[in-house]
């Protein structure tokens, strides 16, 4: 990948009308979906008044069939449409079923654009989709270069010394949305002083507002089932720091829990248990680390799938998302950690 985000022009080519069909994109880094979506509306307005429509199974129910069928449709007035699909985490059987028929049968017209943050990938339909070598994309989070890259590019004109590359780079919290959060309040503060360069040890108070500690703490006390002096110490973290700041990190890392525990399932069910230890070593899930398994063995799946689930809605919310059927972003967290943590 030569630039984070990747362009979605460099997998799909929109300038001829019969390059369309569905596509599938992969990756646990939400931060590259709201890229391509800035960019497939730009898309649209650019070739002509394309159509777009959005489909996502959180707002409607039937979203896959749905999709499909505005696919298959021609426009009455000529042009193409393009037609982004947010792929829900647990994937109904009818559902794989239809997008597997419709794989074989597109409408290259239009352009059918999936999204992927999590699919099972024992699964039949991921195994059908891996044998698309054109329709099929997997992207993983930047690598350490990419990061740096996509940091200069987000603060020019503005230079930073190697000491706040270094803050970013070595971050516990790789969520892009967090980082990219952060750099525009690092560029804000630079601007408003009439500077073209920032150190760390200038931003230092800026940066470090948020103790790493005391996040780990609150995740302790919750796996702890100690959920009264968990929301204690994240209500008084909201009241030192700001709020859209915790309430960022504390998502990233709740997304981060229930992931590792799908991830525990899994590796249990397919006798690589020994693997876990690496993952959790990897993934910075210290607070879990000597009781991992008897936390990974108290949930269901139907548990930690419906605990992303809430926490995709709980994070759209947060974004302002329409349709986001919530009440403030901190008092759904408090919900949360209440309903989910046992």
């Amino acid at each position: 990948m030569a630039a984070f985000p990747p362009s979605i022009k460099e997998f799909v080519n929109f300038d001829r009308a019969d390059c369309g069909g569905i596509f599938f994109f992969s990756t646990p880094e939400r931060y590259i979906f709201k890229c391509f979506k800035a960019e497939l509306r730009e898309i649209a307005e650019k070739n002509g008044g394309e159509e777009l429509f959005c489909f996502d199974p959180d707002d409607q129910q039937d979203a896959v069939s749905e999709a499909i069928g505005a696919a298959r449709e021609i426009s009455f007035f000529g042009t193409g449409k393009i037609i982004i699909l947010n792929l829900p985490e647990k994937l109904a059987e009818g559902d794989q079923k239809a997008l597997d028929s419709y794989i074989d049968r597109s409408e290259f017209a239009n352009y059918l654009i999936v999204f992927i943050t999590s699919l099972d990938k024992r699964s039949k339909f991921y195994k059908r989709l891996q044998k698309l070598n054109k329709n099929y994309f997997e992207i993983e989070p930047p690598s350490t270069a990419e990061l740096r890259s996509f940091i200069k590019k987000s603060l020019a004109p503005i230079t930073a010394d190697e000491e706040i590359y270094s803050f970013f780079l070595n971050s516990p919290n790789r969520d892009m949305f967090y980082i990219s959060n952060e750099i525009n309040k690092l560029r804000l503060f630079t601007e408003s002083r009439s500077k073209q360069s920032v150190s760390y040890s200038e931003a230092d108070a800026l940066l470090n507002e948020l103790s790493e500690q005391k996040i780990f703490k609150i995740l302790d006390f919750l796996i702890r089932r100690q959920i009264a002096q968990a929301i204690r110490l994240y209500r008084e973290t909201i009241i030192l720091e700001t709020e859209q700041k915790v309430n960022s990190v504390m998502l990233s890392m709740f997304f981060k829990h229930f992931e590792a525990l799908l991830t525990g399932k899994i590796m249990k069910n397919e006798g690589r248990l020994g693997e876990f230890s690496s993952y959790m070593q990897e993934k910075r899930i210290f607070y879990m680390r000597n009781n991992a398994m008897a936390i990974v063995d108290s949930y269901k799946n139907r548990e930690i799938t419906n605990a992303l689930s809430r926490l995709s809605q709980i994070e759209m919310g947060m974004k302002g998302a329409e349709n986001a059927k919530l009440t403030s972003t901190t008092e759904e967290i408090e919900i949360f950690m209440a309903e989910f943590f046992k």
